[in-house]
């Protein structure tokens, strides 16, 4: 997607979130969720809404990738994606079980901290 589809294409994005939500493949979720945060446009509530939904995907990878997706978004979200999701129970909660799971990667724990922090 990032050679083929430009930045804010809403065909796109449609369909990256449709896979990132629903598809039984861990590895196609993750791609998807990573493709989001390379055409998505900056802010996007929806996109923001289904990276906060990978957060609890059942694959760590997934996980991963939805937390390092939701920190690149932050700069231009009035001072973090975070801090204006963080009314959300489920991402503060998605979050912190990330960082308090010590099945995850450390890597992946330092994201999920460093959001929560912003």
């Amino acid at each position: 997607f990032s050679r083929g589809a430009a930045v804010g294409d809403a065909a796109a994005v449609t369909l990256l979130a449709k896979r990132a939500e629903k598809d039984t493949d861990e590895d196609v979720r993750q791609a998807a969720v990573k493709g989001l945060s390379i055409v998505a446009t900056r802010g996007d509530v929806a996109v923001v809404a289904t990276l906060v939904g990978r957060l609890q995907d059942s694959d760590g990878y997934v996980q991963r990738a939805a937390a390092q997706s939701l920190v690149s978004l932050a700069p231009v979200l009035d001072g973090g994606c975070c801090r204006q999701i963080a009314a959300a129970s489920d991402a503060v909660t998605g979050l912190a079980a990330l960082v308090r799971d010590e099945a995850h990667e450390l890597d992946t724990r330092e994201v999920a901290a460093e959001c929560l922090v912003d």
